[in-house]
């Protein structure tokens, strides 16, 4: 990846509009990654606008395979938005316990 395009792509998804950062990480999905990307991505997993926190997710599920599985766990069980909460659960393919009413 040209340095230049690299150090856009960086300073994107540090930018304070989290609209920019959603599109960037959008964006870069089909893009290799190296460290210091895959660092910035998770960087936005705690966002405090939920489609940031998806759209990294996303990419990070996709960029880092079974290696993000907790993540996603986590996510699915306590992820403060419905929409985010399900796509962990869609890319792990596993729903978070629930705990049964006892009677």
């Amino acid at each position: 990846m040209d340095e230049m395009l690299r150090s856009a792509l960086l300073q994107s998804l540090a930018d304070d509009n989290w609209v920019v950062r959603a599109h960037t990480t959008a964006a870069m999905l089909s893009l290799p990654m190296d460290y210091e990307l895959i660092n910035a991505i998770s960087e936005n997993l705690n966002d405090t606008h939920w489609p940031v926190r998806l759209i990294a997710m996303y990419s990070l599920a996709k960029h880092q395979g079974s290696n993000f599985r907790r993540v996603l766990d986590h996510t699915a069980e306590y992820d403060s938005n419905k929409l985010v909460r399900e796509m962990a659960v869609a890319l792990t393919g596993k729903a978070p316990e629930t705990s049964k009413p006892t009677k």
